[in-house]
């Protein structure tokens, strides 16, 4: 019980990246991911709205102009940039 309430804990103070990108739906876009991102992970409510801090990642790792492309068009680096805006959708103090 202990270990699951610490990392819960930890999971609100770090963000994530993964090595490899999951397997993505190929109609799914990039807002529809990172909102199923956020979702996921039971985020407690955030200053701003959700679609707000979405389009400000997206626009930090310039990612705005694909917000509705389908993630299968993204080329790797893309991929990774929408894999860092993922990692930071929750304000971490750690990635």
């Amino acid at each position: 019980m202990a270990i699951k309430l610490t990392l819960g804990t930890v999971g609100l103070l770090a963000g994530l990246v993964f090595l490899a990108a999951p397997v993505q739906a190929a109609e799914v876009t990039v807002v529809e991911q990172e909102t199923m991102a956020v979702l996921s992970q039971t985020l407690v409510a955030l200053d701003a709205t959700l679609d707000a801090v979405i389009h400000e990642l997206l626009d930090f790792v310039e990612l705005a102009d694909r917000a509705n492309t389908p993630i299968n068009t993204l080329s790797g680096g893309m991929k990774r940039r929408l894999t860092i805006a993922r990692a930071l959708i929750n304000d971490p103090e750690l990635i």
